[in-house]
């Protein structure tokens, strides 16, 4: 019984650390999206093609460049962030940039 009751608090102590990770995960994974967009619009602006510098500071940000679209001046990435362990083993995020009169 006792160790029934070990087991189970192993289990839920497990579980809850596999939540933190991936709610971490998915926090650096937006912020790296972000960066990396950032960067790349600025890039598009002074007349770079953008998606090789968001590779670029995708990985400075430990991430994978999933996707890369220019739009004008809009560029919009998608980055990938391993999480290294567990049930969840990647974060992803998004994000979109550029200046405000370049529209949605």
């Amino acid at each position: 019984m006792a160790v029934g009751l070990i087991l189970l608090g192993v289990s839920l102590m497990l579980g809850v650390a596999q939540i933190a990770v991936a709610a971490a995960g998915a926090t650096a994974a937006h912020e790296a999206a972000d960066l990396t967009a950032l960067m790349a619009a600025t890039d598009v602006l002074t007349g770079g093609s953008g998606c090789a510098t968001a590779a670029e500071y995708a990985a400075k940000n430990r991430a994978t460049l999933a996707s890369c679209q220019v739009n004008g001046w809009m560029v919009q990435v998608e980055v990938v962030k391993p999480l290294g362990f567990g049930l969840v083993t990647e974060a992803r995020g998004s994000a979109k940039a550029g200046p405000e009169f370049a529209g949605p």
